[in-house]
């Protein structure tokens, strides 16, 4: 289980609309439990700590541009006190001013869980709390309750709030698990209109379209041997992470677009298809109207984690694609001009 808190900037005029970026609470406090998903307005402080004796695991996806910190483009409170003079930097702790002076000595100072790093060199993400540590998890005081939040959630759990879809078990290739069921894939889908619908009220307009860029998610589980079918995304870039097994990942590109100008794009091979094989805590990317479909490869069981640059991301299956077309239509373009069935 983990808990989260977060900080919303302070709303100067109380009739500006998406002061608060649309979220209708100053700040919150929540559980996460397995299984679940939180959303984080753009610029809005946060920490996380693990609360189970066992320890935790999270996935971060973040829908910005690439960085070389661990959190892009969010500014960790430590970098900025530590650049503040020492009155302003006592004004915003609410301390005196030798107190906020000990404190940026021990900012730019080594760090007090790992002496033999400077603390401004270690990653937000590794930083933690004495009450935090093996051995002391779930000591560390709560300064505020849990926020009610029914209607607007911050947290929600894909199997419960998420959308279920199920696809077929796709049988005859080199790959027998002689698994006997009949769906391969499920997948619970979390988006502005299905499961959180903070979503609606936190997006911002974008290159995304309307209603974006903002972020949506996806949990996919394979069978041994199961099928993501061929699928392709409209409006979205996709980041997929395998949380557990092993998958094969196939992603046909099209034409390459590797800037911001239209002498950018340059064709690829038609027949080109990339194929990568991720194991356990792999990443990999797919470009928005790229095609790509996974198998799990181990006669095992996967479980993925996909995320979506906007709330509420648009995708077309091949198959159901094919469908739209009368069978004509579909030959000739498969190099079969004389099947008209």
């Amino acid at each position: 289980r983990w808990a989260a808190a977060m900080a919303a900037p302070t709303r100067i005029n109380p009739t500006a609309e998406g002061a608060r970026q649309g979220v209708p609470w100053e700040s919150t406090r929540g559980e996460a439990p397995a299984g679940s998903a939180w959303f984080f307005p753009a610029g809005w402080w946060h920490t996380i700590t693990c609360e189970s004796p066992e320890g935790c695991a999270a996935i971060l996806f973040f829908n910005a541009p690439p960085s070389a910190w661990p959190e892009p483009n969010s500014p960790q409170m430590a970098h900025a006190v530590h650049g503040m003079p020492p009155e302003i930097a006592a004004h915003v702790l609410g301390l005196g001013l030798e107190e906020a002076k000990a404190v940026q000595k021990d900012i730019a100072g080594p760090s007090r869980m790992d002496p033999s790093r400077p603390y401004l060199e270690v990653s937000p993400v590794t930083r933690t709390a004495a009450c935090s540590r093996p051995g002391f998890v779930g000591l560390c005081p709560r300064p505020t309750a849990l926020t009610p939040s029914w209607h607007f959630p911050a947290v929600a759990g894909f199997k419960d709030q998420g959308h279920t879809r199920l696809f077929p078990y796709v049988r005859g290739g080199e790959l027998d698990c002689g698994f006997p069921g009949d769906v391969g894939a499920t997948a619970w889908d979390l988006t502005a209109t299905m499961g959180m619908p903070l979503l609606q009220r936190t997006a911002r307009t974008g290159r995304a379209g309307l209603g974006g860029p903002g972020i949506s998610g996806q949990l996919l589980e394979l069978e041994p041997g199961g099928t993501r079918p061929p699928v392709w995304t409209l409006n979205a870039d996709t980041a997929i992470f395998v949380a557990e097994g092993s998958v094969r990942l196939w992603i046909f590109a099209g034409d390459r677009y590797d800037g911001l100008a239209a002498s950018d794009a340059r064709p690829v091979d038609p027949s080109l298809t990339s194929v990568a094989d991720l194991g356990p805590n792999s990443a990999a990317y797919v470009p928005a109207n790229h095609l790509y479909y996974l198998q799990e490869a181990a006669c095992s069981r996967a479980v993925l984690t996909l995320a979506f640059d906007h709330p509420e991301w648009e995708e077309i299956g091949m198959r159901e694609g094919l469908g739209a077309f009368g069978p004509f239509e579909v030959h000739a373009s498969l190099n079969q001009p004389e099947e008209v069935r």
